[in-house]
């Protein structure tokens, strides 16, 4: 057995370990990602509240944090209704956007 395999091996039979599911979370980077945000900003989301995430070594003040996707959809699907325009605001965004006057 090579040593990158016993290592693979060893890192999916500690996952059972971790207080997350390895595959329903995100790094912080692909977070920032989804979100057009930095790393830093996912980072005190999660420390307020707004997202759902923990820490791979909660004892350790740098470890890295792990966002639940659930979380960062739910997030997401908010910020899709809060900027949901009404119909008004969206025919007329696109009129004043061709050219075409608006009545005030």
């Amino acid at each position: 057995m090579s040593k990158a395999s016993d290592l693979r091996d060893r890192r999916h039979r500690n996952q059972f370990l971790f207080p997350w599911s390895p595959g329903r979370t995100v790094s912080t980077a692909r977070a920032a990602q989804m979100l057009n945000v930095s790393d830093t900003t996912i980072r005190m989301m999660i420390e307020c509240g707004e997202l759902s995430g923990t820490k791979i070594r909660p004892n350790r003040p740098k470890s890295p944090y792990r966002v639940l996707l659930s979380s960062l959809e739910a997030h997401m699907n908010l910020l899709r209704i809060n900027l949901d325009l009404p119909p008004q605001l969206n025919n007329s965004s696109a009129k004043s956007a061709s050219g075409t006057k608006t009545a005030q």
